[in-house]
């Protein structure tokens, strides 16, 4: 009844493909549908592998791939997408609203180390009645003294217009993506190197940053950020200054060995000098 190969387009006579997944078999997969199959327009309920399953007509020319990706952003399968399919525009609140984290497999390969933030961050956002990401920017912007003309304003601009987009028409569960997760680190690093001097931002740490709440000027940080921050600059400094305690001692045995002995030496030959018997014929 499955049929193999994976199909571009549907073909001249249409095609029908599994529309919900089972236990074995994922949407958008081609299946023959069986005489006598209950059918209700393009649609129809056929038995596969004793699991009732519900196929769906496609129309000729009908991209699969496209079709398949929609049918499962439609149905929430992929964390990664917001229910009810892409390229709906949404509210940022109900777009903050449908998005739920799941946990990420810890076996799984991730190139970010330290806590993963953007829940809590977004959840801040939301219960703080910004009104979005845009809105938020502007009155960052005006509460943490920061210089107008100052790149980061214009950056953190462009990023916070990344993220709403994303969000509200693209319809991507940003909980869940990393990408979304190192953005908002960028965005956090700003508010932070800002929160502490607008005029002069620090960006100390900065390669650690990629809640105790909103922070004077309107920064929003997670404390968890904070947290593995602030323990990474305490280790680096600690390293370092075992480091230069480790030269110190190398430097002081080496003077000290080198010189003690030169000194020995000296006495010890003026003490030879001393008992040395007078020569013969003397």
């Amino acid at each position: 009844m499955r049929r193999g190969g994976v199909r571009a387009l549907a073909p001249a006579g249409g095609m029908w493909v599994l529309d919900e997944p089972l236990e074995n078999f994922d949407v958008g997969e081609e299946f023959a549908l069986p005489a006598g199959a209950a059918r209700m327009s393009d649609r129809a309920l056929v038995l596969i592998d004793d699991e009732v399953g519900v196929l769906k007509f496609l129309e000729p020319g009908v991209a699969v791939s496209d079709y398949t990706r929609e049918r499962k952003a439609f149905l929430g399968l992929d964390a990664r997408t917001l229910p009810g399919g892409l390229y709906v525009q949404r509210p940022f609140a109900d777009a903050i609203r449908d998005m739920v984290p799941e946990e990420r497999d810890p076996l799984a390969a991730c190139p970010i180390t330290g806590p993963r933030t953007a829940t809590w961050w977004l959840d801040q956002l939301l219960s703080q009645g910004y009104g979005g990401l845009i809105a938020r920017h502007h009155r960052w912007r005006a509460e943490s003294g920061v210089n107008a003309t100052d790149r980061v304003v214009y950056e953190h601009e462009v990023l916070s217009r990344v993220l709403e987009v994303a969000a509200t028409l693209d319809g991507v569960n940003l909980k869940n993506c990393l990408w979304a997760e190192l953005v908002l680190r960028r965005i956090q690093l700003q508010e932070e190197a800002v929160s502490e001097d607008g005029a002069n931002p620090s960006y100390e740490g900065a390669s650690h940053w990629m809640g105790t709440g909103e922070r004077k000027g309107g920064a929003l940080i997670a404390p968890s950020l904070r947290a593995f921050v602030a323990g990474e600059l305490s280790r680096e400094a600690a390293v370092l200054k075992e480091k230069r305690k480790a030269r110190e001692s190398k430097l002081a045995a080496r003077g000290g060995g080198g010189g003690g002995g030169g000194r020995g030496r000296g006495r010890g030959g003026r003490g030879r000098g001393d008992a040395e018997p007078p020569a013969a014929g003397q």
